[in-house]
């Protein structure tokens, strides 16, 4: 809303899934660029979480909108958010991002636990 506010346009697409249906198809500039400050968000996130934690073994992303999005997400602002981290970027670049698009990832997890402990 803000967005198309700035932009002087009316806000038609009200939901997160519209949002990014109509950016993924690129059907409407501002959903582009939704999705984008969505991805940068979540690069700058991401990498300041690996510097917070010392993650140097990778970051695995899951659930939420990412598996829809992730042909635009690949080409996403993600990339390079994630490693902008001024005198850390070499340490942050080393750092292996995966997207995980399996259904029921969660499930196939707890499942090996499970396997494990008995």
């Amino acid at each position: 809303r803000a967005l198309c506010a700035f932009a002087g346009t009316p806000d038609k697409l009200r939901h997160a899934k519209m949002i990014s249906a109509a950016a993924v198809e690129g059907a409407d500039p501002i959903a582009v660029k939704t999705l984008n400050i969505f991805c940068g968000i979540l690069g700058r996130v991401t990498g300041d979480a690996v510097l917070a934690t010392g993650a140097r073994g990778g970051v695995v992303l899951a659930g939420g909108i990412l598996p829809e999005i992730k042909d635009f997400f690949s080409k996403s602002a993600f990339v390079d958010c994630f490693v902008d981290k001024g005198r850390l970027t070499s340490y942050v670049a080393a750092t292996p991002v995966r997207l995980i698009v399996v259904d029921d990832a969660a499930l196939y997890g707890a499942a090996a636990l499970v396997e494990v402990r008995e």
